[in-house]
């Protein structure tokens, strides 16, 4: 078994290079460390593969570099994740009232793994939750959307998770006592 020293990976018309040691955001599993980086031939065909682990969870996983590709992505940096709750009070898109549809649409949301659509899962959910109580796959999906994201902005901005998940809920909690600016219906921006 050969070990690499770094694990190319390509990401939206880019190669990164990750190494052990680098931490890493999983779409399914949130903050993980490279353990390790092989190169193993299986039935004849060399692959990379790296072995991550993730502390909150206790779990160590190896993934093929294909499935690294599509499931794993740099964290975020820390102008991005300053301006989390900057993106948070400016969200202003509707809540899908329809629960069937709304638990497809946030499976997929978190799925993605993407920052901003974390975000746009907790904001709706927290609105809806002020409307009255939220199904058990709504509760699932919010507690899900915050932690994966409290997780990220903690390992980004440094501090711990509770509070920061507290600091986003009430980000979004804020964000929505506060009165909606109109929108222009062709653009979505604002025209305040």
């Amino acid at each position: 078994m050969c070990e690499p020293q770094l694990f190319p990976v390509h990401s939206k018309g880019r190669i990164l290079l990750f190494k052990q040691g680098d931490p890493v955001f999983h779409t399914q599993q949130g903050i993980g460390v490279i353990r390790s980086i092989q190169e193993q031939e299986i039935m004849g065909s060399k692959s990379l593969f790296t072995t991550l682990y993730f502390e909150r969870s206790g779990l160590e996983v190896i993934i093929p570099k294909s499935t690294f590709e599509q499931k794993v992505r740099s964290l975020m940096s820390e102008t991005k994740a300053q301006g989390v709750f900057t993106y948070i009070d400016g969200l202003h898109e509707p809540t899908e009232p329809l629960w069937k549809a709304r638990q497809k649409q946030n499976h997929g949301r978190l799925a993605g793994g993407d920052t901003l659509e974390l975000c746009s899962v907790a904001k709706s959910l927290i609105r809806l939750r002020r409307k009255g109580p939220l199904t058990a796959g709504d509760q699932t999906h919010l507690r899900r959307s915050l932690d994966m994201l409290a997780e990220e902005l903690s390992a980004v901005l440094g501090g711990e998770m509770e509070p920061m998940s507290l600091r986003l809920e009430q980000a979004c909690t804020a964000s929505l006592a506060a009165p909606e600016r109109p929108q222009d219906d062709a653009t979505g921006l604002s025209v305040a």
